[in-house]
């Protein structure tokens, strides 16, 4: 029964890195026809409500510890997918899940800021490596060039970077599944709000990508982030880290498969190295060293 739960933890973090893989894919075709900040608003006005119908007790129970910590999340997770939309527009679906994946990394580089300790060897070969990465995956034509949505997309993965470590902060103190829903809502009112006063209401485009919009709404937000919060009860960090290095792989097989997108050596040898910094910045201090065992 054990060995069952053990898979099954893990089957679910997988599930989550699945879901998150194909949303550049999915929201790359959607803001091609749809307003981007209404299909975000749109998104997670489906998963704060699917979360609220599941867990109506919970969110009651619960709702006054997280609204300040939900709403400060909210914030940055609204950054965090605004840049990234906006950035899939002007950028490939390949390089954009790569770039997001350097999140992980930039956790590492905000805590040895933020505690002023030495970082690791393991920490400082991940800094490295998604630092070559990143300057591989800007390399065109012969020189380097940080294109519009890379760089929106970067402006996404600090977003990303610091909401992981506030909500490393956070979590401990709140139920998680009400602090989730209320970090949806905060996106989902934000964004609705700005496209109800800028003009961009018009639900037409929305309705033509609607499949777009339940699979990112419920799956890749609602059913992804309550797999995760499950599955990290269980799941070590490092191993984790390992689960979700997948995502942008599985990003750029799905623009492969989908969307025909080309990787050139150079892309793939960037997103390696991103792939290998996000899975070293996660190791201890102390696992590279040798260890002694006394007999």
């Amino acid at each position: 029964m054990r060995d069952v739960k053990y898979l099954l933890h893990r089957i679910l973090l997988l599930l989550s890195t699945l879901f998150w893989g194909g949303t550049f894919v999915v929201v790359k075709q959607a803001v091609a026809a749809a307003d981007p900040i209404l299909f975000i608003g749109t998104r997670f006005l489906l998963a704060a409500i699917m979360l609220g119908l599941i867990f109506p007790r919970k969110l009651r129970r619960n709702l006054r510890e997280a609204l300040r910590p939900g709403f400060i999340l909210g914030l940055l997770l609204t950054a965090g997918f605004i840049t990234q939309t906006l950035g899939l527009q002007l950028t490939t679906a390949t390089a954009s899940g790569f770039i997001t994946g350097l999140s992980i990394i930039l956790v590492t580089v905000f805590e040895i800021l933020m505690t002023r300790k030495s970082p690791g060897a393991p920490a400082l070969a991940g800094v490295i490596c998604g630092t070559v990465g990143l300057l591989l995956l800007s390399f065109r034509g012969g020189r380097l060039t940080f294109a519009a949505g890379d760089l929106l997309t970067l402006a996404c993965a600090f977003a990303f970077a610091f909401h992981i470590a506030l909500t490393g902060r956070f979590a401990p103190k709140c139920e998680p599944i009400t602090l989730s829903t209320v970090q949806f809502a905060v996106v989902a009112v934000i964004c609705l709000t700005y496209s109800l006063l800028s003009g961009h209401q018009s639900l037409e485009p929305l309705l033509n990508v609607w499949p777009a919009v339940v699979f990112t709404g419920i799956f890749a937000s609602g059913l992804a982030f309550l797999f995760q919060t499950i599955a990290q009860r269980h799941v070590n960090t490092i191993q984790t880290a390992i689960i979700l290095a997948a995502e942008p792989l599985f990003a750029a097989l799905f623009a492969r498969i989908l969307l025909n997108e080309q990787a050139g050596w150079v892309l793939i040898v960037g997103g390696l190295l991103i792939v290998c910094g996000m899975i070293l910045s996660a190791l201890p201090q102390d696992f590279l060293r040798p260890h002694i065992h006394n007999s």
